[in-house]
């Protein structure tokens, strides 16, 4: 159809994975209306279950189709408009075939995909016992110090359920960083001083290197987490 020549390619969890943290699909409900009032198509991607939620919003169900395979899902991948990542490896394929990302909801904030295209909206780390959110700086000096997998059975990226709850992404900072990615889809834009802040929290590892970028409308609403 002529509306499958533009379209955005969606991915979610319906439970953790490595990177990605879980969050209700109805935070995706303005972002998919305001993608749909612009004239794309929606397409599910991934082996993540299908919400049922998405149905409302027309959102093709690829993942439950028959042509989905790996060589379909690099086309979709590489040729689509906008790609909307559930903290998934699927963010840096995209980012090698310079297609514009969202990537949202991985904890891990020190590492990402290296394309100004990219834009992240994290998930931060509440600690329950103080009652408060640890700083990016905290949170930057956490995931650094865990093991890797070949240090022993546990594997340090997966959310640290033991210690901490997951404040994931909001309705208002996925759309916002949905506007921001699409608007830098043709022309790179500089980082904003905030995000220029947030890279020198790790001046000396990969965020002195990467252009792509916390949402500034994400950093506005926790510069007191800088």
């Amino acid at each position: 159809s002529a509306g499958a020549e533009r379209y955005a390619l969606v991915h979610f969890r319906l439970r953790p994975g490595n990177a990605g943290t879980v969050m209700p699909p109805a935070n995706l409900f303005p972002t998919f209306e305001y993608l749909k009032d612009n004239g794309y198509t929606l397409i599910k991607a991934g082996t993540e279950p299908y919400p049922e939620e998405f149905a409302r919003y027309d959102v093709i169900n690829y993942t439950n189709s028959p042509l989905r395979n790996f060589k379909n899902d690099l086309a979709l991948l590489s040729n689509s408009k906008l790609n909307i990542i559930n903290g998934s490896g699927f963010a840096n394929l995209s980012d090698v075939m310079d297609t514009p990302v969202v990537d949202f909801g991985r904890w891990h904030l020190p590492i990402g995909p290296y394309s100004s295209k990219t834009v992240i909206v994290p998930a931060l780390l509440y600690d329950p016992q103080r009652q408060k959110l640890l700083n990016f700086a905290e949170q930057i000096l956490f995931f650094k110090t865990r093991q890797e997998f070949w240090e022993g059975q546990f594997f340090g990226w997966h959310f640290p359920i033991d210690r901490y709850v997951a404040r994931v992404p909001e309705a208002d900072e996925l759309l916002a960083a949905v506007q921001e990615s699409l608007a830098g889809a043709e022309t790179e834009i500089p980082l904003t001083p905030l995000q220029t802040r947030f890279n020198r929290l790790d001046e000396n590892g990969l965020l002195s290197i990467l252009k792509s970028r916390i949402s500034n409308f994400y950093l506005q609403r926790f510069e007191s987490l800088l």
